[in-house]
């Protein structure tokens, strides 16, 4: 096993260093500053010299910190991904009424400086080249790609705003290089512009990019009406984050949160076989599709009572209906399904903006259960059982099981998502915003992923699928068998 690499250490104990010429200058926490630490800062000098000489010639890095484990998960699968491009959050504004390009363009550049986030790389090192640090560049002119589309003849516009889009969604944003999002924006009409969103999903989670959405449209208003934005420092960020929970780890603070699981994943199913049409490689290629479909309004407010009903979230309904649909294509009693939740509880770190979404798994057994109604509480309560065993990384968490009862590598290899009320937009007075998902085709992240929002018009989904496995025809009877199940749970009838 390779040595720790000294830029590995530093970045844990907060140790910020930079090349001066021949000179190593470094920062660190006044407790920090130790014999021990200039001694190992002397013998470490000429290695540090020539990594930060090749690595950063320019002097562009601010502040070095560990990558947080969610974070070198994202890392490691997008590396191993022939289309990394999937790991990339896409959403597509509509705004009508007179927008300020400049007033817009002026809050972006005070936007990218307020957040790290939003100036962050990965480096990978070789005492670890899976376990990246992350590196916070310094503030630049970052502006948004501005593109104004009146020059075309009106019938010509929407045709190319779709050729745009397409091709800027399936654009990779390497995690190397800075900025890791995108903004761009075309003029369809003097009072008609579309806004594209794109953020790594190793930057952000659903929590952080609705804040971000918020503040640069908190800023917007502010230099449009000639004034500045005005909101709290941001105090801490996701290298303090990372820190933490690196160290809490190291301490065995979360002992006590790793015996539970290893208790509740006894002879789990964490290597589930679906009714896969061509033999399942060890490792998927990464190429996939995405079958999208609606379900109607009636019944999304149908699933909102049955969830009124059981004194439960929507959320749980759902994850019940699609764990039931799951067993039916294993042919299994039980399934595990990993359940997000935001990661926030701990009070410093509630606003920072990052990917600090985990996940817990969900073990269902079906058998247990009566009916769906039985299940649904089963569920619901196994989810709010696992919400007060957080806090330990999914990675980490499945390394504490015995060798032989460890999923693949690639271990989620089904997923469910709701996201109620993701298509909200910030209100911004004079302007009247629309929201919709833009997912990146021809790839997938796992066996199958569903991803679902809620609207006025109903719920939208993408089932997003490696192709190596699944055929179209499969999946759409999937769709069709899911879509029933939520019916029959709206309508109060028996999902199983």
């Amino acid at each position: 096993m390779n040595a720790v690499h000294p830029i590995r250490r530093l970045s844990l104990d907060d140790v910020q260093v930079h090349a001066d010429g021949d000179l190593l200058r470094y920062d660190a926490p006044e407790s920090d500053f130790t014999d021990d630490r200039l001694a190992a800062l002397r013998d470490d000098k000429a290695a540090l010299l020539a990594w930060l000489r090749d690595t950063d010639p320019q002097g562009r890095v601010a502040h070095r910190a560990p990558s947080s484990h969610v974070q070198a998960e994202v890392w490691r699968k997008a590396r191993r991904n022939r289309n990394p491009v999937v790991y990339t959050l896409a959403q597509r504004w509509h705004i009508t009424g007179p927008f300020d390009v400049a007033a817009f363009t002026e809050a972006v550049g005070w936007w990218h400086a307020r957040h790290a986030a939003l100036r962050t790389r990965f480096t990978a090192l070789p005492d670890d080249p899976d376990d990246p640090v992350i590196e916070v560049l310094e503030p630049w002119d970052a502006a948004p790609e501005f593109t104004d589309l009146t020059v075309l003849p009106e019938p010509d516009r929407t045709t190319e705003l779709e050729r745009l889009c397409r091709a800027a969604v399936e654009r990779d944003l390497p995690l190397t290089e800075a900025p890791l999002w995108s903004l761009r924006l075309w003029r369809l009409e003097p009072e008609r512009h579309v806004l594209l969103w794109r953020l790594h999903h190793a930057i952000v989670d659903g929590t952080a990019m609705a804040r971000l959405q918020a503040e640069l449209m908190h800023a917007y208003r502010a230099f449009r009406d000639g004034g500045t934005p005005e909101l709290p420092d941001v105090t801490t960020d996701l290298a303090d984050y990372a820190r933490d929970r690196r160290r809490a780890i190291a301490d065995g603070h979360l002992a006590e949160i790793a015996d539970y699981w290893r208790t509740e994943l006894d002879g789990a199913p964490l290597r589930p076989e679906f009714a896969y049409d061509r033999p399942r490689p060890e490792r998927l290629s990464g190429e996939g599709a995405i079958h999208e479909f609606g379900v109607p309004a009636e019944v999304l407010a149908g699933l909102r009572a049955t969830a009124r009903h059981h004194q439960t979230t929507l959320y749980i309904v759902m994850l019940t209906a699609y764990a039931v649909m799951l067993a039916e294509f294993t042919g299994q009693s039980e399934v595990v399904l990993p359940v997000s939740y935001a990661n926030r509880s701990d009070p410093r770190h509630a606003d920072v903006v990052g990917m600090l979404s985990e996940r817990v798994p969900i073990r269902v057994r079906l058998a247990e259960a009566d009916d769906f109604a039985d299940l649904v509480d089963q569920v619901g309560h196994r989810v709010f059982e696992a919400m007060d065993h957080q806090g330990l990384p999914l990675s980490v968490l499945l390394s504490e099981l015995p060798p032989d009862a460890r999923p693949r590598p690639d271990f989620p290899h089904a997923l469910f998502t709701l996201l109620d009320g993701f298509e909200a937009t910030p209100e911004v007075p004079g302007l009247d915003i629309e929201s919709a998902s833009d997912a990146p085709q021809g790839a997938a992240r796992m066996d199958f992923y569903c991803f679902m929002t809620t609207g006025p018009s109903g719920l939208r989904g993408w089932l997003e699928y490696s192709t190596d496995v699944f055929d179209a025809d499969t999946v759409a009877h999937w769709i069709t068998r899911f879509t029933t199940l939520l019916t029959q749970a709206a309508t109060g009838g028996d999902s199983r």
